[in-house]
């Protein structure tokens, strides 16, 4: 199942998410093995990469650009180079606790109790800027959650 099935507004394979390894892939006639990749974003500086296909990580949730240049083998499209450019959105995907492994349900317990129990000026001592304390969590939360059903 592609992440993001089923979300209003998105379709299906528009969504990457954080953290996980995402294969991107160019395929069709005349696509050598020479692929540039490019892949930029609001919150990540801009990666370059080689090959037909390759994997990233995308550090953090927002706007992603992947662009994929190459010149085409066998004359495909002539002499000229190819390009192709697509947009993304890096979304962290809500995930049911039981489609979880036993290592990533134990990895999400702890991280849990870290922020449960660690203030955030003394997490962002430990962790760096980017921790929080679960409180800020479930105030991000509440605070964007609809009122009722639309």
């Amino acid at each position: 199942a592609h992440p993001g099935r089923g979300y209003p507004g998105l379709s299906e394979g528009e969504i990457v998410e954080p953290g996980l390894a995402t294969s991107l892939t160019v395929k069709g006639p005349g696509v050598p093995e020479d692929v540039r990749w490019t892949i930029s974003s609001n919150f990540q500086e801009a990666r370059s990469y080689g090959g037909r296909s390759v994997d990233h990580v995308f550090a953090d949730a927002g706007q992603v650009e992947v662009e994929a240049s190459f010149a085409p083998e066998g004359g495909a499209s002539g002499d000229s180079a190819v390009t192709i450019t697509r947009s993304f959105s890096a979304r962290y995907v809500r995930r049911s606790l039981r489609g979880l492994t036993e290592e990533g349900r134990d990895a999400f317990f702890a991280a849990i109790a870290v922020t449960a129990s660690i203030s955030t000026v003394e997490g962002q001592r430990i962790y760096g800027a980017s921790y929080h304390n679960l409180s800020h969590f479930v105030q991000t939360h509440l605070a964007t959650v609809r009122a009722g059903p639309p």
